[in-house]
């Protein structure tokens, strides 16, 4: 029996016991008191008809069928729960070291590796004279180019004269026949490059007068000039006679040593850049010579 069946059969029920429970009592009284009675008896019978409806109208919207109905939405409502976090934590990780104590590498040794790199000999040229030429004269000028900054010896005992940009020379009295030179230059890291080579003297037999018997010197007066053409004084001694060259990339001049040796001579240097320092050779004609240094200061 589903539960319309059942709604139905309660509300007739109520409806049957409502007028069975009354009793028709005789005479008009009674009659009056019967039609209130019915009266009242049908009233209750609508009103438990009308109950019974609601119920069973209300059935009919809520619940169509059997199936329970379907729960769209559940609002619960969790109870407060508090919970203790002990003081200490045992960690699963390491802690990061502390930047102040941590253990760092030693820094590399210090030092400067090019330096200690550099086992490159100088370079070492001989432009004059060719290795093998033969000459008629004793005394020879032997010039060439090398690192600048290193020292260059000839035959082991004769220190040359070396310029700053590297140029050098070096005059050398030679034997009749074959002279063998050597030649070394030492760079400031230690290192060492050799030239061997030999010149030979092809001596005349006619005895002369030895001009390398006179001394030779060279000096010179200022260094630098803030003249528009920049110049300088050169002045010393050579055998009487000897032709003196002043030379440079910039300008140059020659004269000749007096009867006493003696020479003096003006040079300008009209080609010299501003505050640019360059070497001046003076050399007289025995192959002796010096270097000296000149700088233009002139701003115009």
């Amino acid at each position: 029996m589903s539960s319309l069946d059942t709604l139905a059969r309660e509300s007739s029920q109520a409806v049957h016991k409502s007028v069975a429970g009354l009793s028709a009592p005789t005479g008009a009284f009674g009659g009056a008191v019967v039609a209130s009675g019915i009266r009242r008896t049908f009233t209750y019978a609508v009103a438990g008809a009308a109950a019974g409806m609601v119920a069973v109208f209300a059935l009919l919207i809520l619940s169509p069928t059997d199936t329970p109905p379907t729960v769209s939405s559940v609002t619960t409502t969790m109870p407060n729960v508090t919970t203790s976090i002990p003081d200490t934590v045992t960690p699963t990780t390491s802690p990061a070291p502390d930047p102040g104590t941590r253990n760092v590498p030693p820094p590399a040794e210090q030092g400067n590796p090019s330096a200690a790199a550099d086992t490159t000999p100088p370079e070492l040229i001989v432009l004059s004279p060719a290795d093998g030429e033969r000459l008629k004269k004793e005394y020879a000028t032997f010039e060439g180019k090398t690192e600048p900054g290193a020292e260059v010896v000839a035959s082991g005992k004769y220190r040359v004269d070396v310029a700053a940009d590297g140029a050098w020379s070096i005059g050398l009295v030679l034997s009749p026949g074959g002279n063998g030179v050597v030649f070394e230059a030492t760079d400031e890291a230690g290192n060492v490059a050799s030239v061997r080579m030999i010149i030979y003297y092809d001596a005349e037999t006619t005895t002369t007068t030895k001009p390398v018997d006179y001394p030779f010197t060279a000096y010179q007066k200022y260094g630098t000039s803030t003249d528009a053409v920049p110049w300088d004084k050169f002045y010393g001694k050579s055998a009487p006679g000897a032709k003196i060259a002043v030379t440079s990339e910039f300008g140059g001049g020659s004269t000749v040593a007096n009867g006493d040796g003696q020479w003096e001579l003006i040079v300008q240097f009209p080609g010299a850049p501003y505050d640019k320092t360059f070497t001046v050779k003076v050399k007289d004609d025995l192959g002796r010579f010096k270097h000296f240094s000149f700088v233009s200061k002139y701003t115009g």
